[in-house]
């Protein structure tokens, strides 16, 4: 029988601790606990959040509330936008001051990165 929404982890572990499921064949009671908190856990999502917290933490330094990476740094907006950097300088500007929104702020982007100074 499956346990209800309102279960708590006690229910949890009791629930897999009298199991004649063929899953827990040879677990011992302390195995089985810890399958009955992951359970729990999973079933509440908090284990997934909390994991997810920690990744976010780990590869950005800081653990944002919103979830967002800060700034524009945004592969593929270029093509998303439907630009395309090919072409002068003096062309891309055209086609910036032609388009609009987000598509004329990318043909205005990749203009300034052609115009800009090589590296020595």
């Amino acid at each position: 029988m499956p346990l209800g929404k309102k279960a708590d982890a006690g229910d949890y572990v009791d629930d897999f601790k009298k199991s004649k499921a063929p899953q827990f064949k040879g677990k011992s009671q302390k195995k089985r606990k810890e399958m009955a908190i992951a359970a729990y856990l999973s079933s509440k999502n908090e284990l997934a959040q909390l994991v997810r917290e920690l990744m976010i933490e780990e590869l950005l330094g800081e653990n944002y509330a919103d979830g967002k990476v800060k700034g524009k740094s945004r592969p593929g907006r270029v093509k998303k936008a439907g630009a395309s950097c090919k072409g002068s300088v003096s062309s891309l500007r055209a086609k910036a001051k032609k388009y609009g929104g987000e598509k004329g702020k990318m043909y205005h982007w990749c203009a300034n990165m052609k115009s800009g100074r090589k590296k020595k």
